[in-house]
């Protein structure tokens, strides 16, 4: 029969958890509670999903490919944004108005349909003018781009 560690053969220490995308961005999560062993790292359940929601809060504002950033586990305020975001909004609009499915409008943009979900998540908030261009041409619309005064009147 094998022997199960019990809680008590672990120790209490702090560590660095580190997160890493697909596309190589890095995320150190510093001074993360842990118990340890010689065998490794646990976490208990609320610190696990702790982290859970640091990556994917961080994972939402679109890191740059191969940047690393670091985090103090605690004191971790993460960037906050407006949602729903009024372009992601938009770009599911005029889809929705056009009559073609979401496959349809992401083969036409030459995207992957999670591309084309992400685009219209209003969570997302990182559009790109090129992509916004070509969302526009397939679907038949123009892109307008306007700055606003906070009061709403038009800036030029």
């Amino acid at each position: 029969m094998q022997n199960t560690p019990k809680h008590t053969d672990f120790e209490q220490d702090r560590v660095t958890h580190t997160l890493t995308t697909r596309a190589g961005s890095i995320l150190h999560v510093s001074n993360v509670p842990a118990l340890k062993d010689e065998e490794g790292v646990i976490y208990s359940a609320r610190v696990s999903r702790q982290l859970e929601r640091i990556f994917s809060e961080w994972a939402t504002t679109q890191p740059i490919p191969g940047s690393k950033t670091t985090l103090e586990y605690g004191e971790v305020e993460l960037p906050t944004r407006a949602y729903p975001n009024p372009v992601s909004l938009s770009i599911a609009s005029a889809v929705e108005r056009s009559g073609l499915t979401k496959t349809e409008v992401a083969r036409r943009l030459g995207v992957s349909l999670p591309v084309l979900s992400r685009w219209m998540n209003p969570r997302y908030s990182t559009h790109g003018v090129d992509s916004l261009r070509r969302i526009a041409d397939v679907l038949g619309l123009r892109l307008e781009v306007r700055f606003l005064e906070n009061n709403g009147n038009k800036v030029a």
